[in-house]
């Protein structure tokens, strides 16, 4: 019964918090907005874009110190007016489940990838809406996917030039004339092409068939020197490959910085194409809620969305029978029956990773996206992206500066929110044994008592001790009174009776 008393107590003040985070969240975006420092992640997935000053003063420490940890997906249910009003599906709770991330940014020399919070001490806690987190993310892979390809494809074409001019190293003017000469070839070949279509729409339907029958009577001799011509030329590429690996094998690729990583990058950045087996899934097409082109046998609409998993820190696609994607209903409906998809297999482990982003940008240059390469700081985007739309708790990091963003409330939630306060549903665990038997990570009740809480316990004790010591005093006054005034009476009793 105290137990259910306290936890119900904690969910009221749990609420109240999750009110004011969710302000501050808000409140986050609509500065964010107003500064113009970079368009909503949420409403598309454009890139921040800003200078270096006002990138270096979204932060009042070193941030380059620190590294991004992934720590929890978590959803939260809370009231919401377009769930009130009906919703397209005539919504009846007006109570939807909104999913949140949860990161740390830790010191970079104690952020341990192996412990799901990273970190113990020196941090700073972070909660943004997962579709913003998703987005980032995934904007993130991509741009650092392709800062590598476009840098090694310019890097190799460089190391093989330095070869065969007898040198030993590569410097950034020899990449910088790499770029120059990569850049003019695009535009000729672009030339070339917007010529042979004018040539080709200006052919006459006459020369062209002429030109066909001419072909049709060459291609059959042309099929036999073709054979011959096709023996000899393998002949040859045999050999000039027998000649290549000879001079590899005679060239020390040790002195070029990044032969070693950058080598193999055709491999790595190869596209991946659909077969007849096995189609590509774009996990980014259902990062929000999304309705599938399916009906139930009773006519309801059934949606597709990113999900917590039961360990509250593993993402996967998920059905929901509402718009929202607050109800889900996976376990009466198979995924990939009602989307016609493999989604089951799509794999969004990159999403919630369990490596120690830094937001110090790379000594290496192909390790870093566009913009990390072209600006002048060396502060990650991943950081400066996520940190703009997050509602923030600061007060653990090892420094002497006071953060506006560190309010009580605000940490009090996170910290609830991150050490599984609430439930795979969104709502307050209320059972103690609930809360320790869930799969998710979750740490011991809180027990320690607070400075206020000691002060009152303080003044009740004394309190306790003065009313009793005060009654005790009344108690012995009363009797020594009571047994005095008895004593006169019998007395005045027995003297009137003799006299």
């Amino acid at each position: 019964g105290t137990a259910a008393i306290f936890l119900l107590a904690a969910a009221i003040g749990c609420d109240a918090r999750y009110n004011f985070a969710q302000k501050e969240i808000q409140k986050a975006q609509k500065n964010r907005a107003q500064r113009n420092l970079h368009a909503s992640l949420i409403a598309n997935s454009r890139r921040l874009s800003e200078d270096e000053e006002e990138e270096q003063a979204q932060f009042s420490f070193d941030v380059t110190g620190y590294s991004l940890k992934y720590s929890r997906c978590q959803m939260v249910e809370q009231y919401n007016d377009e769930a009130a009003a009906g919703g397209e599906d005539g919504q009846s709770s007006p109570m939807v489940k909104k999913r949140f991330a949860v990161l740390r940014l830790c010191p970079t020399s104690s952020c341990d990838a192996s412990k799901q919070v990273g970190c113990a001490s020196g941090y700073g806690q972070y909660m943004v809406e997962m579709d913003t987190y998703l987005q980032a993310m995934q904007q993130y892979r991509e741009d650092l996917k392709e800062g590598y390809c476009n840098y090694c494809e310019d890097y190799m074409q460089a190391v093989y030039e330095a070869v065969e001019n007898g040198e030993d190293e590569v410097d950034e003017d020899d990449m910088d004339r790499v770029r120059r000469k990569r850049r003019l070839e695009g535009e000729d070949e672009g030339e070339d092409e917007d010529e042979m279509e004018d040539e080709e729409e200006g052919e006459d339907e006459d020369e062209m068939d002429e030109e066909e029958d001419r072909e049709e009577e060459e291609n059959e001799e042309e099929d036999e020197e073709e054979e011959d011509m096709e023996e000899e030329e393998d002949e040859e590429v045999e050999e000039d490959e027998d000649e290549e690996v000879e001079e590899n094998a005679a060239v020390d690729y040790s002195t070029f910085d990044y032969y070693s990583a950058c080598v193999n990058y055709q491999n790595d950045c190869a596209e991946e194409e659909a077969d007849g087996y096995y189609e590509p899934i774009n996990v980014e097409e259902y990062f929000e809620c999304g309705e599938l082109d399916y009906e139930d046998n009773y006519g309801n609409k059934l949606y597709v969305g990113v999900r917590c998993a039961n360990d509250a820190f593993s993402l996967k696609l998920g059905v929901f029978s509402d718009e929202f994607c607050t109800e889900y209903v996976g376990h009466q409906y198979n995924i990939d029956t009602v989307s016609g998809l493999s989604l089951s297999t799509a794999d969004m482990s990159v999403y919630y990773t369990e490596e120690c982003i830094s937001c110090q940008e790379s000594s290496n240059p192909y390790r870093n996206v566009e913009e990390d390469q072209e600006d002048d700081d060396d502060i990650a985007e991943i950081c400066v992206n996520i940190y703009n739309d997050a509602a923030k708790c600061e007060a653990n990091m090892f420094t002497s500066n006071s953060y506006g963003d560190s309010d009580d409330t605000s940490c009090t939630f996170i910290q609830n929110v991150l050490k599984g306060s609430y439930n795979e549903k969104g709502q307050i665990y209320l059972d103690l044994q609930e809360y320790y038997s869930q799969a998710g990570y979750h740490e011991e009740q809180d027990s320690e008592v607070t400075g206020t809480q000691t002060f009152f316990l303080v003044v009740f004790i004394v309190g306790s001790v003065a009313l009793l010591g005060y009654a005790t005093m009344l108690h012995n006054k009363i009797t020594k009174s009571g047994k005095n005034s008895g004593t006169e009476g019998l007395y005045a009793k027995e003297g009137g009776e003799t006299a």
